[in-house]
């Protein structure tokens, strides 16, 4: 089931949850419905992409005062092991699988802000985004997209046909990240 992206009637709103990043980004056109249907088949993984990063990001634990100290340390060892076999899969992954240059891009609920995007991008052409979204996770997110509006060297790409799951774990990323900036410029005030 495809969710559709309404206009927004808040745009303050809008502009104060996009999510600014300089990650490897890479857009490949789409000629052919053919090529449409065959790329909207695989693109089931960004949920699984969204999980990853999730599970990945780091979050204190709630108290620790409540935690057996061996389990705690049971648990650090663990996630040490896990952490080493990640990096070793990434790193073997990214060797045949070489990720696209890094660009500086502003993801939103909507689509994304491409800066110093390639040149010959233009106004209507349709493809796919593909953005590694997280170090340690080789996998991107693979988004159907198209350029909404070209200035200089700037592209803006509108997502098409986000699946509910997606438009919910891509929401709580920006929410997320947009939290954490907060608390952040927060910590340094106080």
């Amino acid at each position: 089931m495809s969710r559709t992206n309404p206009p927004s009637t808040d745009s303050t709103a809008d502009e104060a949850l996009k999510l600014q990043l300089s990650v490897p980004v890479a857009f490949r056109r789409l000629d052919a419905a053919a090529d449409v249907a065959r790329v909207t088949a695989s693109l089931g993984s960004n949920v699984r992409v969204f999980q990853a990063c999730d599970l990945l990001t780091e979050r204190p634990p709630a108290n620790r005062n409540e935690v057996d100290p061996a389990v705690v340390t049971e648990l650090r060892r663990i996630d040490l092991k896990m952490t080493l076999m990640l990096d070793l899969l990434a790193d073997l992954f990214a060797e045949t699988h070489p990720p696209p240059p890094t660009a500086e891009i502003v993801l939103d609920f909507h689509g994304l802000d491409w800066v110093d995007a390639p040149a010959d991008l233009t106004v209507g052409d349709r493809g796919v985004v593909e953005i590694y979204i997280q170090a340690g996770v080789p996998r991107p997110l693979r988004f159907i997209a198209h350029v909404a509006a070209a200035a200089s060297s700037q592209r803006r790409f509108e997502f098409e046909g986000l699946s509910e799951a997606e438009a919910d774990q891509l929401e709580r990323l920006i929410f997320r990240q947009h939290r954490q900036k907060i608390a952040g410029s927060r910590g340094l005030q106080g």
